[in-house]
């Protein structure tokens, strides 16, 4: 027996349903204890009107608003890690059978409950969507056009991150049109942050809840893991539902959407995804895998009417919402917008990075940018490259292929994506999790291994209040993620060279070929 066995066969034995579930449920509260102290490193800028809830009494009752604050960003930290790895194991115990969907579940609806309660963490995003929501509600303008700099006196002006404040909504009309609702019922700005974290916590549990009827049916061995990675994930937990992400609503689509497919309920599952795409662009992409899988399934004399019926469904709802909202200055409504901007923890940024140096060394500031500009345009020919590949095998295998495939496929895309994208947040990893029951080995670990990369990310980005020795950006975020993303890569590219089926569990591609078989199609 090697080493690596021998430690893989320690680990198995000491990891037990009941250690991981112990190990979640005391980070989880040492993380949420955390968050409801006052001057938690946890905490973006905050009304002063919020307070920290009961939790917040817990805690200072703990004595955790007496520990200095440069002693509890370390704790911080070191929590969120934890809570991390713990997520992992319970992951990984969930795989084996160890631990029962009733007791994710449980723990969900708690978790939840208790992040209900505590005040607004790790962004400032939920100003933002306010604002625009304001815009429509308050000021009767279009906020594709008008913005947050165009109203300063508005009292959220000052929670607005100052990147934010000059540009448009970049967010699809169904999003802004629930935010002039939120608005419009909300006036005052503590109840508005309250109301979108709201809404965050039913997206959230309104995914598990079709995610695990949907898993038990077509496949129950992945049930618990499948409810464990939305309900008991510290990045959908503090990150996307205790920021009030928009990203909640996208993952509440993409969960309703396979279930319908699954209970042959296509064009509503049309509907979700529309919906999706019109709250983040982000759904139009297993919208369109959708559309085309449908139709390829339906019978040859059928496959007009089907399409027009889906394209025409997904067009109506776009026209209705979208409509009001259009005018030549903005007529992307916000997408041109928001490939302009990036953020350091997406892979992209090393790429441009690298070009940006190597245009400065040819030519000056001016070969940097134009540097710049190369590097994106190559990683968005990647991307549609990547995106084209997948439709192609979702075409050619839709007509035997399960719903775990077209599953499976939505998740290989969001992926794509997000290994291709200039701009990419925690939350944006929300979109994946209703499918990742779906994927085989490497993208699951791939998606596995990001959130340990993730979980940390906005507390040295966000918090402008850490000291300079935490802000380690580079150091968190891009050799784990342009590691593990590569390895996807790699994996990605194999399947699709040997039309291996992207919901197929198969050892590695590469050694099999090399031995001279054909990867076993599972």
């Amino acid at each position: 027996m090697s080493r690596v066995q021998a430690l893989q066969r320690s680990v198995d034995s000491w990891l037990t349903g009941r250690r991981a579930i112990g190990a979640s449920i005391a980070t989880f509260s040492a993380v949420a204890l955390i968050a409801a102290t006052p001057r938690s490193p946890f905490h973006p800028v905050l009304p002063e009107s919020q307070g920290n809830g009961p939790i917040g009494v817990l805690a200072e009752l703990l004595f955790l608003d007496r520990i200095p604050h440069g002693v509890l960003i370390g704790i911080g930290f070191i929590a969120m890690i934890a809570a991390g790895l713990a997520f992992l194991l319970v992951l990984w115990a969930a795989e084996r059978g160890e631990v029962s969907t009733r007791t994710v579940v449980t723990l969900a609806v708690v978790y939840h409950v208790v992040v209900l309660l505590l005040p607004l963490l790790l962004s400032r995003d939920v100003f933002s969507y306010a604002f625009y929501g304001r815009i429509l509600s308050r000021y009767g303008q279009n906020p594709y056009v008008s913005t947050p700099a165009d109203h300063p006196a508005n009292d959220i002006s000052r929670f607005v991150w100052p990147g934010w404040r000059d540009t448009p909504s970049v967010y699809g009309p169904v999003f802004v049109w629930l935010a002039a609702a939120i608005t419009a019922v909300f006036r005052g700005l503590v109840d508005v942050i309250e109301a979108f974290i709201a809404v965050a916590v039913a997206a959230s549990l309104g995914s598990l809840w079709f995610v695990v009827r949907l898993v038990g049916k077509v496949r129950p061995s992945r049930q618990a893991y499948a409810a464990a990675m939305i309900g008991l994930n510290p990045v959908v937990l503090f990150h996307t539902v205790g920021g009030g992400h928009v990203d909640a609503l996208v993952m509440l689509s993409v969960a309703a959407a396979i279930y319908l497919v699954a209970t042959e309920r296509e064009l509503p599952a049309t509907v979700a995804l529309t919906v999706g795409a019109l709250v983040k662009i982000s759904a139009a992409v297993p919208l369109a895998l959708l559309i085309a899988y449908v139709i390829v399934r339906a019978e040859p004399s059928r496959r007009w009417r089907v399409g027009a019926a889906h394209i025409g469904t997904a067009i109506g709802i776009a026209f209705i919402a979208g409509v009001p909202f259009m005018q030549s200055s903005n007529p992307t409504l916000g997408m041109l917008e928001l490939v302009q901007h990036g953020s350091w923890i997406a892979p992209p940024a090393l790429v441009e990075r690298l070009f940006e140096a190597a245009g400065t060394v040819v030519a000056g500031d001016l070969g940097g940018s134009a540097g710049i500009v190369l590097a994106r345009l190559g990683m968005f020919a990647a991307l549609a490259a990547g995106l084209f590949t997948i439709m192609r095998q979702v075409t050619r295998h839709a007509g035997e292929g399960s719903v775990s495939f077209l599953a499976a496929a939505w998740g290989w895309s969001f992926l794509l994506m997000m290994l291709f994208s200039p701009t990419l947040f925690p939350w944006y990893f929300a979109w994946i999790l209703p499918v990742a029951w779906a994927l085989p080995r490497v993208p699951r670990r791939t998606l596995e291994f990001s959130f340990i990369a993730l979980v940390t990310a906005q507390l040295t980005t966000e918090n402008f209040r850490l000291p300079d020795w935490m802000h380690v950006d580079l150091a968190i975020g891009h050799p784990i993620l342009v590691i593990v993303l590569v390895w996807f890569l790699r994996d990605l590219y194999l399947r699709l060279k040997h039309d291996v089926p992207l919901d197929a569990e198969t050892e590695d591609v590469l050694l099999r070929r090399a031995a001279g078989g054909r990867p076993h199609q599972a």
